[in-house]
């Protein structure tokens, strides 16, 4: 009869334990560690417009601040602690209440008059129109 030793299986127990207990000590990491995480955004160019896609959970449209100065885009929010009810412990309080905030370089000229956002369900869309490019003037060469 094969016998298979258990010590692979003593060392992925503890392999387990060790990944259990970090996780738990990450919960009781203060909360400014996390704050101020990066806004993750997707950037697509197409013919007519740039459209930045940013991830805005929990963040109410009216708590959205976009800015375009000069090639940077930033993207703020703020999300508000909801009123809950106080009575009673609290085992687990992880959302995240504070504000956020992206900063992203805009790789073509746009024309910022005309950019619209909308927010659904939690994703920012910002639409860029590309400013039309000026005509290609063809420049004549003379004999000196």
């Amino acid at each position: 009869m094969l016998t298979v030793p258990d010590r692979p299986v003593r060392q992925a127990l503890t392999l387990r334990e060790r990944f259990d207990r970090l996780l738990d000590e990450l919960e009781s990491w203060p909360f400014e560690l996390w704050e101020n995480l990066p806004v993750p955004v997707d950037m697509q160019e197409t013919d007519e417009e740039l459209i930045v896609t940013a991830t805005m959970p929990g963040i109410r449209m009216e708590d959205i601040e976009i800015n375009l100065q000069g090639s940077t885009l930033t993207i703020r929010g703020e999300s508000r602690e909801e009123r809950e009810e106080t009575t009673g412990t609290w085992h687990r309080r992880e959302r995240k209440i504070g504000s956020v905030e992206r900063k992203v370089l805009v790789p073509v000229a746009v024309d910022a008059d005309r950019a619209e956002a909308s927010l659904r369900d939690g994703v920012l869309r910002v639409r860029l129109p590309k400013q039309n490019p000026e005509p290609v003037r063809k420049i004549k060469v003379k004999e000196d």
